[in-house]
């Protein structure tokens, strides 16, 4: 402040192999008669048999197309890990249990609340205030209608209307410093105040305070060597002086001037002495603009005299990097 810079089953089978034996055999017997049925004329027949060698029908085997292939019956399987779901009603007296399932139901006249039962809202169990204005409640603290409005000389309190408290403090009605009710109600005067004087803030005072005036600057060092970003500056304070104008509200205007700058400064006269403000204002150096931020602090030893501190905060303008702080020690006299 107050600067200007310079420069992621099978299952298989397997067939158990069955020999499969085939046992063909064929006997055929055939008779023509018995001897006493033979005449002298003919020549008895020999009963033929025809058999087929057990032992030759053994070594016979059936057509290859009759053998079926070969199988496994050992399964050879893996198995799926499944995750199963465990339901858990620990603390619970209703609602889901996690699974898809319920912890319970809640009772006629209840409801299921964070898997807790509760009472069902009961309409109009309490008041509140708004304002003046006094509104129904239901047991689940939910804002109802307007029950009542408190009238003049009564505000709402804990959710009724009770009686305004008087003359808690002082406030201005026009030119008149007059007491005020807890309500915000104005009351009797206490004072009426005279030209040049006017009420500001529940007293009479000067329009502005004996305080304002202009006063010339002197600030140490005047100049320091600083470092902003990769450039090392001088930074030199520009204002010569000021002009202070401080209202009865203790509301305090200060407006700096000098050799090629003018910037503002808003802030409190407290105590009856000590004025904080602070401000902004930019530059331009060497194609960047440099952002000042300053905050002034200082202590009037009469009603011509001051002095206390300006801290002056040195950005560029994106507030890229932390900033350069540079603090001055500041006296000002008022000019005649």
């Amino acid at each position: 402040m107050f600067s200007r810079l310079s420069p992621n089953r099978s299952t298989s089978l397997k067939h158990n192999h069955t020999n499969l034996t085939t046992l063909f055999t064929l006997v055929v017997f055939a008779s023509c008669g018995t001897e006493s049925e033979h005449t002298a004329d003919t020549t008895p027949t020999k009963d033929v048999a025809v058999a087929l060698d057990n032992d030759a029908a053994d070594s016979k085997q059936a057509p290859d197309s009759l053998v079926p292939e070969p199988f496994d019956n050992d399964l050879e399987s893996t198995t799926t890990d499944i995750d199963v779901c465990e339901p858990d009603c620990t603390g619970k007296l209703c609602g889901n249990d996690g699974c898809g399932g319920n912890c319970g139901v809640c009772d006629q006249g209840m409801k299921c609340v964070a898997n807790l039962c509760e009472p069902l809202c009961v309409p109009n169990t309490g008041t509140m205030c708004q304002g003046k204005t006094v509104y129904w409640m239901d047991s689940c603290q939910v804002v109802g209608l307007p029950k009542e409005t408190c009238s003049t000389g009564t505000e709402c309190h804990d959710g009724t209307c009770v009686p305004c408290i008087p003359n808690q403090s002082k406030t201005c009605d026009g030119n008149h410093v007059v007491w005020q009710n807890s309500c915000g109600e104005p009351g009797s005067v206490l004072e009426t105040c005279e030209s040049p004087q006017i009420c500001v803030n529940g007293k009479c005072g000067m329009p502005f305070s004996p305080l304002s005036g202009s006063y010339d600057i002197v600030v140490v060092p005047d100049s320091k060597t600083v470092a902003i970003g990769k450039n090392i500056v001088t930074a030199t304070f520009l204002a010569n002086s000021a002009t202070i104008e401080i209202k009865a509200s203790n509301e305090a205007t200060i407006a700096f001037s000098g050799t090629n700058a003018t910037f503002s400064a808003v802030g409190t006269l407290t105590g009856d002495n000590k004025l904080d403000a602070g401000g902004t204002f930019t530059e331009e150096f060497e194609g960047i603009t440099i952002v000042h931020e300053f905050t002034l602090s200082v202590l009037f030893q009469s009603q011509t005299t001051f002095a206390g501190t300006v801290k002056d905060l040195l950005f560029d303008e994106q507030k890229t990097g932390p900033p350069t702080v540079i603090v001055r020690d500041i006296t000002g006299t008022r000019i005649p």
